[in-house]
C-alpha cells in the first residue's frame, strides 16, 4: 500500500479490510516505523475504514507522532546548543527529512532517534559539550574501547558513529564517518560545507543538503542489508528527495554527484525499489547490480530479513575486521559486541547459538541469494 500504484494499494485495502487484516497491517506498519505514512496513504487512497479500524489506527499515529515531535524539537535544541558553541553540525536522516522533504511536516515521518553529523575533528569537543548538557555515551565505557571496537565490527560497515543520551534530552546518534576511504565529496566535512539552513519549529538548523540526504538514505539502506523492517523509511524518503531534486531542477547533476562519490549504484536501487512497485518512471538504466539489489529488497519483505553476519562470509574485508578485532583485546571487543546488542535487542546473544542461527540460515541460501549478498557487499 505504500509503495505500489493507486489501484494496486486500493486492492490491497479491500482484502484487508475482507479478512480482517487491519491489526497485523498496522503492527507491521508499527514495527517498520511506517505508521504515519501509512495512515497518510489511506487518506490519499480515500480508503474507507470502520470506525474500530480507524481508531486502533489512530491511537498508533498519535504515540509515534508525540514521540517524534518530542525527539525533533529536542534535537532541534540541541543542534542550536552545538552550533552556540562553535560546533557545526548538520542533522541528516529523518529530522533532515521531517525538515525539508516533507516540507516541516512531522506528522508524515517517524524518528526514533535523531542523527547528527560532525566533522572528525569536532569528535571530542562535541562529546565534551553534549556531556557539559547532562548527556553521557550510551554504553557508558571508554570512548577509545569504543572507537576501536566500531573500527573492527564490520556490522557497522565503516560508519563511525555513537549514540548519545541524558534525562529529558533526544536520542543522538553522532557520526563523523562514513565509511573508511570515502571519496572526498563524501567525507563529512565535504557534506557539513554544503549543508543548508532551514527553520525548524522557529529555530534556523543545518540539515544536509538534498542530494546529499538521497545519497545518506541508500548509504543507510545497504548498511541494512536493504532490510525492509530497517530501511523502509529510506525508500519512502528517497521518494521525496527525487521528487524535491526534479522540482529544483538538479536532479541529473545529483546523480552525477552520486556517481563520483560512489554511490551512484545504492541511489538508483532505491529508485529501482520505487519503478518496479510504482511504475514511476526510470531515473537512469537498471543494470544487473541494481536489479539483483533491488530483488533482495523484494525477497527480504517477502521471507524476512537476511542475518547481516551472513555477508561477512562472501567479504574478506569484513573478515579481518573480525579478526584484528579480537587480536586486539578480545575480552574488550566481546564487552563492548554484548554492551551493543543489549542496546538493541535488550540482552546479547550467546556466541554458540549466534553459530547455530547462521550455519542453518546458511543450509537453506541458494545460488541466487548468494549472488545478490556479493553483490551487496560489492
Amino acid at each position: 500500500m505504500l509503495l505500489n500504484d493507486e489501484a494496486s494499494a486500493v486492492a490491497c485495502a479491500n482484502r484487508l479490510t475482507r479478512h480482517h487484516g487491519w491489526d497485523a497491517a498496522f503492527e507491521l506498519a508499527d514495527l517498520w516505523n511506517v505508521v504515519p505514512n501509512l495512515r497518510t496513504r489511506l487518506r490519499t487512497l480515500n480508503v474507507e475504514l470502520s470506525p474500530d479500524t480507524r481508531q486502533s489506527l489512530f491511537a498508533r499515529f498519535r504515540r509515534s507522532h508525540l514521540a517524534t515531535t518530542l525527539q525533533a524539537r529536542r534535537g532541534v535544541v540541541l543542534c542550536r546548543y552545538l552550533e552556540d558553541q562553535g560546533i557545526p553540525v548538520v542533522a541528516f536522516k529523518g529530522l533532515a527529512s521531517i525538515a525539508c522533504a516533507y516540507q516541516g511536516a512531522a506528522s508524515e515521518r517517524t524518528i526514533k532517534d535523531v542523527d547528527l553529523l560532525i566533522r572528525p575533528a569536532d569528535l571530542e569537543p562535541c562529546l565534551k559539550a553534549l556531556q557539559a548538557a547532562g548527556m553521557h555515551l550510551e554504553d557508558g565505557g571508554s570512548l577509545d574501547d569504543y572507537l576501536a571496537f566500531v573500527r573492527h565490527s564490520p556490522g557497522f560497515a565503516g560508519n563511525e558513529a555513537i549514540t548519545v543520551r541524558g534525562q529529558g534530552q533526544p536520542d543522538l546518534d553522532v557520526h563523523w564517518s562514513f565509511g573508511p576511504r570515502p571519496h572526498p565529496q563524501f567525507h563529512p566535512d565535504a557534506i557539513v560545507a554544503r549543508a543548508e539552513a532551514v527553520t525548524v519549529f522557529d529555530t534556523s538548523i543545518r540539515v544536509a543538503a538534498p542530494a546529499d540526504c538521497l545519497m545518506l538514505s541508500a548509504h543507510h539502506a545497504m548498511r541494512e542489508t536493504l532490510a525492509a523492517d530497517q530501511m523502509l523509511r529510506d525508500v519512502l524518503d528517497a521518494e521525496r528527495w527525487i521528487a524535491l531534486l526534479e522540482h529544483q531542477g538538479r536532479l541529473t547533476e545529483a546523480l552525477q554527484h552520486a556517481e563520483l562519490c560512489h554511490l551512484d549504484v545504492p541511489v538508483r536501487v532505491l529508485a529501482e525499489i520505487l519503478v518496479q512497485r510504482s511504475g514511476r518512471p526510470r531515473i537512469a538504466p537498471a543494470d544487473a547490480a541494481v536489479s539483483r539489489l533491488a530483488g533482495l529488497f523484494e525477497l527480504q519483505v517477502m521471507e524476512g530479513p537476511i542475518a547481516k553476519d551472513l555477508t561477512y562470509l562472501v567479504d574478506r574485508h569484513a573478515l579481518r575486521q573480525i579478526v584484528s578485532g579480537f587480536l586486539g583485546g578480545w575480552k574488550r571487543h566481546l564487552g563492548q559486541m554484548a554492551a551493543f546488542e543489549t542496546q538493541l535487542t535488550g540482552q546479547p546473544v550467546p556466541l554458540r547459538d549466534r553459530l547455530g542461527v547462521r550455519l542453518r540460515q546458511l543450509r537453506q541460501l541458494k545460488a541466487g541469494r548468494w549472488r545478490m549478498l556479493r553483490t551487496l557487499v560489492k
